[in-house]
């Protein structure tokens, strides 16, 4: 296995850790999302990073680059982009 040493972090990374702290305290637990079934049938997954969006559905998948217009913005932006794409 590789040597595992420290890294310092990024004030980017600080960043958006300090907004997921803010974020966990006053939504920790909190569904937005009302569900009528008690059964989940499909799963889908999303994310976001600086560099780009991804995310699947069962077999179907998808990747892209941050479209340019958005190349600036927060990561909480590139997040709701993954899922308007994911829509």
């Amino acid at each position: 296995m590789p040597e595992r040493k420290a890294v310092a972090p990024s004030l980017e990374m600080k960043k958006d850790l300090a907004w997921w702290q803010r974020f966990l305290l006053d939504f920790n637990g909190t569904s937005i999302l009302w569900l009528q079934h008690t059964e989940m049938n499909t799963i889908i997954a999303m994310d976001a990073l600086l560099t780009g969006l991804g995310g699947t559905c069962g077999d179907q998948f998808f990747q892209c680059d941050i479209p340019s217009e958005y190349a600036k913005s927060n990561i909480a932006i590139y997040a709701l982009l993954a899922v308007l794409v994911a829509m």
